[in-house]
C-alpha cells in the first residue's frame, strides 16, 4: 500500500460515523474489562495487583489494637475471644491472597469484610469495658466503602450495628445505652457510607469526562494529521497529474483524443475540489477559525489546481 492509499484508508476510518476511537492515551494503564463493576466504578478489591498495599494499613491497625490489649495493662478479659479474633484475622488475610476470586461470583467478596467485622467484634469482647478499642469496628466499614459495592457496605454496616448490640448485651449495658449505641453507630456508619460512595461516584464521572476529552483530542489530532497528509501528498500528486495530462493534450493532434484528455483534466479538477472539502471537514473548528484569514477554498483551489486553457 502506497502513501496515497494509506491516506484514503485513514480518511475513511476517520469519516465513518460511529467508528471506534483509536487506542490512544485515554486507555487506562493496566485496565481490564474483566474487573467487576460496583456502582459504575471499576473495582477489584482482591486483585493481586496492589492488594498488599491496600490490605496492609488495615492489618497493621488491627494488629496494633490486639497488641495493645495483650499488654500487661491492656485490660485483657478473655483469651478465648482474643484467640478467635486472631484466627479470624489470619483467615481474612490468607483468603484475600489465596482464594481465586476471579472464578467466583462477585457477591462472594462480601464475606471478607464480614469476617473482618467478626474478628474486630471478638477483639472488643476480649478486652474490658474501658479498653478503648471499640472504634476498630469501623475498619471493616472503611474497607468496604473504599473497595466494594454499595450493597456490601450496607451489609457490613448492619453487621457492625449487630456487633454493638452483642457487645452491649455481653457487657450488661442498660437499654438506654444499647439504644444510644445502635442509633449513633447507625448514623455514623450511614454518613461514612454515603460520603465515601458519593465521592467514588464523583471520581468516576470525572474520570469518564477526562477520558472523553482525551479521546476527542486524539481524534482531532488524528484528523488534523490526515488533513495535512492529504494537502501535502494526494492533492499535489493530482495537481502534477493534471499538469501532465494538460501538457499531453497540447501535443495531441487528434481532436477526440484531446477532448478525452481535457475531460480527464476536468475530472482531476473536480477531485481536487472534493478533496479540499474533505480536508476542511477533517479540520477541527478551532483550526478553521485560525485559518479564517487564509485564502478561501475557491482561491486555494485556484492556487492548487493547474491553470489550463482550452485547446487553441
Amino acid at each position: 500500500m502506497n502513501e496515497a492509499d494509506s491516506v484514503f484508508v485513514d480518511v475513511t476510518n476517520a469519516a465513518l460515523p460511529g467508528a471506534p476511537a483509536p487506542e490512544g492515551p485515554s486507555r487506562a494503564a493496566g485496565g481490564s474489562i474483566m474487573d467487576p463493576v460496583a456502582d459504575g466504578i471499576e473495582v477489584a478489591p482482591f486483585t493481586r495487583a496492589g492488594l498488599r498495599a491496600r490490605l496492609l494499613p488495615f492489618v497493621v491497625v488491627s494488629v496494633v489494637a490486639m497488641v495493645s490489649v495483650l499488654l500487661p495493662s491492656g485490660g485483657l478479659a478473655s483469651w478465648h475471644h482474643m484467640g478467635v479474633a486472631a484466627v479470624l484475622l489470619t483467615v481474612v488475610v490468607l483468603a484475600a491472597f489465596a482464594v481465586p476470586w476471579a472464578r467466583l461470583p462477585v457477591w462472594v467478596a462480601v464475606a471478607i469484610p464480614l469476617l473482618y467485622a467478626a474478628s474486630m467484634l471478638e477483639l472488643v469482647l476480649s478486652s474490658g469495658t474501658a479498653s478503648g478499642v471499640g472504634t476498630v469496628l469501623l475498619l471493616p466499614l472503611v474497607w468496604s466503602v473504599l473497595f466494594h459495592h454499595r450493597w456490601e457496605s450496607v451489609c457490613v454496616l448492619v453487621t457492625i450495628v449487630l456487633a454493638e448490640v452483642i457487645i452491649s448485651v455481653v457487657q450488661s449495658a442498660p437499654p438506654t445505652t444499647l439504644a444510644r449505641r445502635v442509633v449513633l453507630w447507625t448514623a455514623l456508619g450511614a454518613v461514612i457510607l454515603l460520603a465515601a460512595h458519593g465521592l467514588r461516584e464523583r471520581i468516576r464521572r470525572a474520570h469518564e469526562h477526562t477520558t472523553a476529552l482525551q479521546n476527542q483530542l486524539h481524534q482531532m489530532t488524528d484528523r488534523d494529521r490526515i488533513a495535512a497528509r492529504l494537502t501535502d501528498t494526494v492533492i499535489r500528486q493530482l495537481f502534477a497529474a493534471g499538469l501532465d495530462l494538460h501538457g499531453a493534450a497540447s501535443c495531441v493532434t487528434d481532436e477526440a483524443a484531446r477532448r478525452r484528455l481535457l475531460n480527464g483534466v476536468a475530472e482531476l479538477d473536480r477531485a481536487i475540489a472534493q478533496l479540499r472539502i474533505t480536508v476542511y471537514d477533517l479540520r477541527p473548528d478551532d483550526s478553521r477559525s485560525q485559518s479564517a484569514g487564509e485564502p478561501s477554498s475557491t482561491t486555494a483551489g485556484d492556487q492548487l489546481s493547474p491553470r489550463r486553457s482550452g485547446p487553441t
